[in-house]
């Protein structure tokens, strides 16, 4: 399994020079100084996993949907302040870590055509609401809120038998 490993590097941008390893499965880049990733990673049309989190990312270019085979984006530990509608095309996505992004306030009405997700987790953003249709994706096993102004779950989510983890 072909990684790119970027660990701890202090990058402020991810190097041209790993276009030539289109083929990895894994991307890792987390702990840097990344300000935005470019739109060649759409690119990178077999990678599985992509950690970008502990990085100043504050959003993330629309062709992150091009990347079909993706199963788990860890994005903790950003600036993030949206997501692109694109994300919905992400339809092997198991795996969306969205925590500690704390000026991240809406979730993309997109995030609910996921339909291979079944963690998602988004403690300590400032997303207010859950939209009711995440309860249609059929592999949807978690959700964490703990640290979010969620007040209330919507009962379509919780009838579903989704579990969720939120401060009392």
């Amino acid at each position: 399994m072909e990684t790119i490993k970027l660990v701890g590097r202090n990058i402020k941008e991810l190097p041209e020079d790993i276009r030539t390893q289109k083929d990895a499965l894994v991307l890792d880049a987390h702990y840097n100084k990344l300000k935005e990733i470019p739109s060649w990673i759409s690119e990178f049309s077999c990678l599985k996993e992509m950690n970008l989190a502990v990085n100043l990312l504050s959003a993330l270019p629309p062709e992150i949907g091009m990347l079909a085979s993706l199963e788990i984006l860890a994005l903790t530990k950003n600036k993030l302040k949206s997501l692109p509608e694109e994300i919905g095309q992400l339809k092997k996505l198991k795996l969306l870590q969205l925590d500690l992004n704390p000026q991240l306030k809406v979730l993309p009405v997109a995030i609910t055509q996921l339909e291979s997700l079944e963690e998602l987790n988004l403690q300590g953003t400032k997303i207010a609401s859950l939209p009711k249709e995440l309860a249609l994706l059929p592999n949807l096993k978690k959700i964490n809120i703990i640290g979010t102004p969620i007040q209330e779950v919507p009962p379509e989510i919780i009838s579903k038998g989704i579990r969720i983890f939120q401060s009392k």
